[in-house]
């Protein structure tokens, strides 16, 4: 039996899929930060992660637990507890997380220096996308103009970098003179 209402469902569907989500900024952070090889492996977790909430739910897990409360009520404290403890142990590391965050030690080739570089553009990039896709003319798709606008963002922010970094460079240079 086709359900009635499959064409609705499709373009709902695409939709969602074309819209970038905070997985698809999460990636393009780390791509920005770390390069291709992080990114691609934080791809691979994320895809593995959905496959495994795919998986329970294809085996039945919704039914379960709309008819267990208890199970219900057991997956929220679990998840609940689970970020409890992502908490603290970020608070107990909050040192180690902090000079990972500014001390990157030895990374792959990248024009951007830290982790709230990547960011900042990617939040450059979410607004710009929300407050220009009414202009989206669908002459491309709509990730090919999600790329372009990253890169562009990406290109700009390096480029504003360098001219600031020369700025403090000379104005060193006056100052010791």
């Amino acid at each position: 039996m086709i359900p009635t209402r499959y064409p609705e469902y499709l373009i709902a569907a695409m939709i969602i899929i074309l819209a970038p989500g905070p997985s698809v900024l999460f990636v393009i952070a780390r791509a920005i930060a770390w390069g291709r090889a992080t990114a691609v492996l934080t791809v691979l977790g994320n895809v593995s992660g959905s496959f495994v909430l795919s998986s329970l739910v294809a085996l039945g897990i919704g039914p379960i637990l709309q008819k267990y409360h208890i199970a219900y009520v057991a997956v929220q404290w679990g998840g609940g507890l689970y970020l409890i403890h992502l908490g603290i142990d970020a608070i107990r590391k909050r040192a180690v997380h902090a000079s990972d965050m500014t001390n990157q030690g030895p990374v792959g080739p990248t024009p951007l220096s830290s982790i709230r570089d990547a960011e900042e553009i990617t939040q450059e990039v979410f607004l710009t996308i929300y407050h220009k896709l009414k202009h989206f003319r669908f002459e491309s798709s709509f990730k090919t103009w999600v790329y372009r606008l990253t890169t562009n963002h990406a290109l700009n922010y390096v480029k504003k970098e360098a001219r600031r970094k020369s700025k403090m460079t000379v104005f060193d240079d006056q100052t010791e003179q």
